[in-house]
């Protein structure tokens, strides 16, 4: 083909009819478009939620069990306190005893004290 044929071509082509014709689909592409890239945005903010619940579950649950392991540091180091390393014996039946001895102590009132919730 030459030069002059691909111009009459092109001016034989009915443009108005074409633009018609190629504007919905023009119109359904960027829409289809739009869609996908609104179900990325979507999915990224779910993600985005999810890790934040995640984050505030992980705090909370750092918050709340600090109490528990500071009663259980204070019971250990009241548990040490209440051995008798002059007594004969074995450690370990030392520390049993010592144990027994304070939780035998915590019975007779110092519970209360320890369990009550903070103001």
């Amino acid at each position: 083909m030459q030069a002059a044929d691909i111009a009459q071509a092109i001016a034989g082509v009915p443009w108005l009819e074409f633009i018609k014709t190629a504007a919905p689909a023009a119109t359904a592409v960027i829409a289809f478009l739009a869609l996908r890239n609104w179900q990325k945005q979507d999915r990224a903010k779910r993600e985005a939620e999810f890790l934040d619940q995640i984050v505030d579950a992980v705090h909370l649950y750092i918050v709340e069990m600090q109490r528990p392991v500071e009663l259980l540091r204070m019971a250990k180091i009241g548990m040490k306190s209440h051995v008798k390393i002059w007594e004969e014996g074995s450690e370990d039946e030392k520390k049993v005893s010592g144990a027994i001895e304070y939780i035998k102590n915590m019975e007779n009132g110092m519970v209360n004290a320890f369990w009550k919730p903070f103001p």
